[in-house]
């Protein structure tokens, strides 16, 4: 994946595609803006993704996520559905202010 060129916005987002269910251990080495993971079947997302350079939003939507890793609260927008995450556990994590979260 570090082969990548740096890129403002890469779509991961799979609605009707084959589901990605885990992020390479490499992850941390993407120099994008925005990464839209949505519609996947990630149960959990790496800590290694905090050490990515670039990125400053990330869209979650419609993964099978118990929780936020806290080293990611650092980002200006993180957009996830509540039905599949706890709000509580969201909030106690991560700065609403900072955050969307969709119902």
């Amino acid at each position: 994946m570090c082969h990548i060129p740096d890129l403002d916005v890469l779509y991961l987002d799979q609605k009707d595609g084959k589901k990605i269910s885990w992020l390479p251990d490499d992850i941390e080495h993407l120099r994008v803006s925005e990464l839209h993971l949505g519609h996947n079947s990630l149960a959990s997302l790496p800590e290694r993704m905090a050490n990515m350079s670039r990125i400053a939003s990330i869209y979650l939507n419609n993964n099978q996520l118990k929780s936020i890793p806290a080293a990611l609260c650092y980002l200006k927008q993180i957009k996830v559905n509540t039905d599949s995450i706890g709000e509580h556990h969201f909030t106690s994590l991560c700065i609403v202010e900072t955050s969307m979260i969709t119902h």
